[in-house]
């Protein structure tokens, strides 16, 4: 069976399970077809290489994605993959099941998610930049000005990093300042690329959008750190990051719990207030700056968040480069 034909079937058999949606077919679907491309690298066989997959295939694959991604989207890939082989095994078209029955993936119990407000925001900006630590900084700003999650930036190597030193220029031929939302319809390149195979952002993430004050500090830190190009350009362990993050916001009134993805969700809503589409707010332009593969997803950010920005006049001044908002 080639790995069209697995496919095909595994598509057919899940769509006469009673209760499965259709996002999570696809989602199962594409989960295969993943570890399918990697197989192929490995083994050269006539049938799906997948067929011919053993347990320690599996453990590495697993170690594979652990370099990309967050412990809740392992978990579903092998969800997708146990389904698969489970269901070869039943219907005897496999006769040993190579999935690891010992397999356990640890998910982490679910972040702080409090929200700065601008207020609070700027007071832990300040804290940073008085620690005076570049490295620190540069990450802090990148995170919040950027959406990126927490693993994916302290996994980014200098080449998925394109910054460029001119501004944006409009037609006219002036520099011109474009919002968030502009910049994900358009994706444009004069800030940061991220190597979409990362999946750092999602299975859309492409050209992420970041604010040109995160840019100008980004550009600060490279200049000022030589990393190899095999290494990850902030040397930072996770731990660290959330600690230091999390002891932010106890220097600010009233003391709040944050996490790296606070600012995730920070950015999230401030992507969203500062987009219009005609009289209204661009969720569509915002679901694609995040790299969500639905508007679910989104709005689920949103209503967490949807306190932080409405009324808060600052933000421009500070995502377009101005330091007189911190």
């Amino acid at each position: 069976m080639k790995t069209e034909d697995l496919m095909a079937w595994f598509r057919r058999e899940l769509a006469a399970i009673r209760g499965v949606s259709q996002n999570t077919m696809e989602a199962y679907c594409e989960s295969v077809e993943k570890y399918a491309e990697w197989m192929a690298v490995r083994k050269q066989v006539d049938i799906s290489p997948v067929l011919v997959a053993e347990r320690n295939d599996l453990l590495e694959y697993r170690q594979h994605l652990a370099l990309r991604l967050a412990a809740s989207s392992i978990a579903r890939h092998f969800s997708a993959l146990k389904r698969m082989y489970d269901m070869l095994v039943v219907q005897s078209r496999l006769c040993k099941n190579p999935y690891p029955t010992d397999m356990v993936i640890r998910v982490k119990t679910q972040e702080p998610t409090d929200v700065p407000t601008a207020e609070q925001f700027f007071a832990i900006r300040r804290w940073f930049h008085a620690q005076g630590h570049l490295e620190r900084i540069a990450l802090f700003e990148l995170l919040a000005g950027s959406g990126l999650r927490i693993d994916a930036a302290l996994t980014l190597k200098p080449h998925h990093l394109k910054l460029s030193a001119a501004p944006i220029h409009g037609g006219d031929g002036e520099p011109q300042v474009f919002t968030l939302a502009e910049m994900a319809k358009a994706k444009v390149r004069d800030f940061i690329v991220v190597d979409h195979e990362m999946g750092c952002k999602g299975k859309y993430a492409g050209t992420i959008p970041i604010t040109p004050n995160a840019a100008a500090w980004m550009q600060t830190y490279l200049q000022k750190h030589t990393t190899a190009a095999d290494k990850p350009v902030f040397d930072i362990a996770y731990s660290t990051a959330h600690r230091v993050i999390s002891e932010a916001g106890k220097h600010v009134e009233p003391v709040i719990e944050i996490s790296p993805h606070s600012l995730r969700h920070l950015y999230c809503a401030m992507t969203y207030y500062r987009s219009m589409a005609g009289d209204r707010h661009d969720i569509l332009a915002t679901q694609h700056a995040m790299g969500h593969s639905n508007m679910t997803i989104t709005s689920r950010y949103l209503r967490m968040a949807e306190r932080v920005c409405q009324t808060d006049g600052d933000w421009n001044e500070w995502a377009n480069g101005s330091e007189e908002a911190a």
